[in-house]
């Protein structure tokens, strides 16, 4: 049974023609997608109160069967959740894939060939969206995450695993940044609320249950099911059904017969055709972000191989230049940015990967708490399964599940992030997202200094397995669920609605590369401490016990590697405290003092857009509308004059047009 039609606004037909002529029509029209405000729902009865053109499609489909809404809604959380698994399930299967290769040396490199690329793309795929729609847009990396996870269960070598990987990151970078930006897009207004914590949630929820996965995977089957699994499981999250009737939105249709979608989103050309902007900006904002984190990742590689030969690795060429070239690309972004925005008219309507209205005090605060609260989270689920293995002999399964404390803590601090700022506990529906930040950041600095007291006893013995270690990874994780959430609800209330995806991309962006950094930085840590302590045949043979249970190894020499390695997170929980720290300083900078509930302030945020867009309209329509009025004062002074003479019908298409005209 259809659903009943939903009234449309009160427009005439002089006004529905305008709209939709230039919306079609307008050289201008390469615009973001805008949420469905009044005007540009030009009498269509759409079902959900917010879309955008590129899910016309969907929006209309959505219409006719309701309850594919909550199919769609579920499809891309489960995209999401897997794309964000991806990125930590192999975190207890490292060691068994270099055991299984024979390279030891580089085998950080297929985690941070993944997240490298990630967080270089999921901005890119946040600006190509806009152009070519969110269906196109999803399927392209929808297409390359699952090949590369194919080919990475495939590989043979070292080497073709972290191209697979990287590759495989491309795409999952577009998923992640997509579904973003299309869940708030289809929800409507009323359901809003919850999409910062169901977000988080999945988020936080992922990055736990990634090691757990891998190490079942691990233990009872082989590595390589590790990627065969998400494939498994992204094709079971694939829901393919028809496109929208033809009666419904026959504008839709690029060929005969019916056209397929995938997750919902439909995939045929857009009704509204775009321009391709110029992506200036891009490359520079991709250099930037691999080059911060090649140095570190690169520095621990040649400290594992022992191949320093200054006692001062850091003023090695192979770790300046590198910073010094993302130096340079940033201020290249800068540059650019200020000049299209100070320059000529017709820059100003290019695509910014950085959006000009994003540069506030407060969204810039928000990127830098991302990424600060991300270094200290991804480093702890890389580097405690890695002493629960070394240190205290547990198996891969056994160190992923007792991360599982992080799962529950994570999914409970997004709630409460979420819950906070919708005013269910402190009675006010104001958005507290200062005191979100403030809490997230000074609990995952309490956790992280708490963990540089356990490990030793008084006389630099090891002692057993202490279950503080596992407790205290609980306030790491409801601190980043918490910053998680917050951000993401923090965007949709703060950001323009037309950079709505940018936002998400960049958030996105920076808290991969906070924990690309901190994956790093633990790596150059334990290679500087592993180092002095053993040759580098011990350091493989040490590797090796993960998945041999019999290494050539003898008690003294096996005590010291684990003092070694407990140092080496001791260590690495220090620098987390330095970065907290700072984080904690620049949560003090998204303070703002909200005197209106969140429901009035998206309520502004539409009326802005609003504004823009018929501004936008006016500037594009006028021309047009002057060039036919002229015409048609032209010819009906000619009919006047004799010149011209009537045909049937004249008088009454002249007197309707000009009616038309006169009135705009």
């Amino acid at each position: 049974m259809r659903s009943p039609r939903l009234p449309a606004p009160q427009r005439t037909r002089k006004q529905r023609n305008l709209l939709l002529f230039a919306l079609s029509n307008s050289s201008r029209t390469h615009l973001p997608p805008h949420p469905d405000l009044s005007l540009l729902r030009v009498g269509l009865p759409f079902h959900a109160p917010a879309t955008s053109f590129s899910s016309l499609g969907t929006s209309l489909f959505m219409l006719q069967r309701p309850r594919l809404e909550t199919l769609i809604h579920t499809s891309l959380t489960s995209g999401l959740f897997l794309s964000m698994l991806d990125a930590s399930i192999i975190a207890t299967s490292l060691f068994s894939i270099a055991s299984d290769m024979k390279n030891f040396e580089h085998i950080n490199w297929v985690a941070l060939a993944y997240g490298l690329t990630y967080l270089g793309f999921a901005a890119l795929f946040a600006r190509v969206s806009d152009v070519v729609g969110r269906g196109d847009a999803f399927v392209v990396a929808f297409c390359i995450f699952i090949a590369f996870s194919l080919g990475c269960g495939f590989s043979e070598t070292i080497e073709q695993l972290i191209i697979c990987r990287a590759f495989q990151g491309v795409g999952a970078g577009g998923l992640y940044s997509i579904s973003m930006i299309v869940l708030p897009e289809l929800t409507p207004d009323k359901n809003k609320k919850y999409i910062g914590a169901i977000v988080g949630m999945v988020i936080a929820t992922s990055g736990v249950i990634g090691p757990v996965l891998g190490g079942v995977l691990t233990q009872y089957i082989t590595w390589r099911w590790v990627f065969w699994a998400l494939l498994v499981l992204w094709l079971s999250c694939c829901l393919f059904r028809l496109g929208p009737p033809r009666n419904i939105c026959p504008f839709m249709r690029t060929g005969p017969g019916r056209s397929w979608t995938i997750l919902g989103l439909s995939f045929c050309k857009s009704c509204f055709p775009t321009p391709l902007p110029v992506f200036a900006n891009i490359t520079n904002s991709m250099a930037f972000a691999v080059l911060v984190v090649f140095p570190f990742q690169n520095l621990s590689s040649q400290k594992a191989e022992g191949d320093l030969s200054s006692l001062n690795p850091y003023a090695q060429p192979t770790f300046i230049y590198p910073l010094v070239g993302a130096a340079l690309a940033l201020l290249l972004l800068i540059g650019w940015q200020t000049f299209a925005i100070r320059g000529p008219r017709k820059l100003k309507s290019l695509a910014f990967a950085f959006p000009p209205s994003l540069c506030n005090r407060k969204y810039i605060a928000t990127i830098l708490v991302t990424a600060l609260t991300g270094f200290p989270y991804l480093l702890s689920v890389y580097a405690f399964p890695i002493r629960f293995q070394v240190v205290h002999g547990k198996s891969s399964l056994e160190a992923g599940l007792m991360l599982l404390p992080m799962l529950a803590s994570s999914a409970i601090g997004t709630v409460t992030a979420s819950l906070v700022n919708n005013g269910c506990i402190t009675g006010q529906k104001k958005p507290r997202f200062f005191e979100t930040f403030l809490l997230a950041c000074l609990t995952m600095l309490i956790g992280c200094a708490a963990q540089t007291t356990l490990g030793d006893t008084d006389d630099g013995s090891i002692t057993g397995f202490d279950a503080k270690d596992v407790g205290l990874l609980s306030l790491i994780g409801f601190g980043f669920g918490m910053s998680a959430c917050g951000a993401t609800m923090f965007i949709n209330l703060e950001s323009p609605i037309g950079d709505h995806a940018s936002a998400q991309g960049i958030i996105a962006q920076f808290r991969i590369l906070g924990g690309s950094i901190g994956i790093a930085v633990s790596s150059a840590i334990l290679g500087g401490k592993l180092r002095p302590s053993t040759t580098p045949e011990m350091s493989s043979l040490v590797l090796a016990h993960i998945v041999s249970p019999t290494p050539d190894f003898g008690d003294d020499d096996w005590a010291a590697v684990r003092k070694v390695y407990t140092s080496a997170l001791r260590e690495d929980m220090k620098v987390c405290c330095g970065v907290l720290a700072a984080a904690v300083v620049c949560s003090l900078f998204v303070y703002r003092r909200y005197w209106l509930t969140t429901g009035e302030i998206m309520e502004l945020r539409y009326e802005e857009e609003l504004d823009r867009r018929i501004g936008l309209l006016r500037e594009d329509v006028e021309p047009h509308v002057m060039a036919v009025r002229d015409k048609l004062i032209k010819i009906r002074e000619e009919i006047f004059e004799g010149k011209r003479r009537p045909f049937p019908g004249i008088k009454r298409g002249r007197t309707r047009l000009g009616e038309e005209i006169e009135g705009v």
